[in-house]
């Protein structure tokens, strides 16, 4: 599987990775089309602007940074408040040690098993939220049969679409607080937080996850107005 090419296309990089196998002046405009389908329409464009950007990878991990780090700050500052001590010196607390921006964008620019596991992620929101439904699936397939790229790849999207993912198998698969970050926000792009059902099913994922409310907040509010800190 080309899971790095077919990543960086469906999340809208400008090009893909050298020696990925992967043309985008042949099908990087239909597997772009894709990508917009399986996010929330109300978010797409968002996505699509910052991505042509920086990048795909750059945006979720950037986003998923400043939500993380804003979170910190903010159980920091409580801390604080609490203890009237501003010198919280060796406060023992995983979730409160700030990471480097390159923990939230390696292992997504890097890493095929992740990249699979967000791109399953955004599939399986994608249901839920009821936009990729059969006949949807149909016309997407309609699209990929069309493609002027090899049948492997075809492949690779038709099963990774038709695969019916539950939110358990999406949240065993994350570890640490960045991957579980990332999962959830990929999984906010590609749903309409209006719809009931939408709102359920991000309630159960992010307890899952295991993210507690001010987190998975701070993820929403980056999925529908994307904003991230400078390197």
């Amino acid at each position: 599987m080309n899971i790095k090419g077919l990543f960086n296309d469906l999340m809208g990089e400008s090009k893909t990775a050298e020696g990925s196998g992967s043309n985008f002046n042949m099908k990087g405009a239909a597997i772009g089309g894709i990508g917009a389908l399986l996010l929330s329409s109300k978010k797409a464009r968002k996505v699509a602007g910052a991505t042509a950007k920086i990048g795909g990878a750059a945006l979720l991990g950037g986003l998923a940074y400043s939500a993380v780090t804003n979170w910190q700050k903010s159980k920091r500052r409580a801390h604080v408040a609490h203890s009237g001590n501003e010198d919280i010196g060796e406060y023992e607390s995983a979730d409160l040690k700030l990471k480097q921006k390159s923990d939230y964008t390696d292992r997504v620019m890097n890493d095929e098993s992740f990249q699979l596991l967000l791109i399953r992620a955004m599939i399986a929101a994608a249901k839920a939220d009821g936009h990729l439904d059969r006949t949807e699936q149909r016309r997407i397939f309609s699209v990929i049969d069309g493609m002027q790229t090899d049948t492997d790849y075809k492949e690779m999207i038709i099963e990774l679409v038709q695969e019916n993912l539950t939110i358990e198998e999406v949240a065993s698969q994350a570890v640490g607080i960045e991957e579980k970050s990332e999962v959830y926000l990929m999984s906010c792009f590609a749903i309409d937080e209006n719809q009931r059902t939408c709102r359920d099913y991000l309630q159960r994922l992010q307890r899952r996850l295991g993210l507690p409310e001010p987190l998975a907040a701070q993820l929403r509010a980056q999925s529908r107005n994307p904003q991230w800190e400078a390197a």
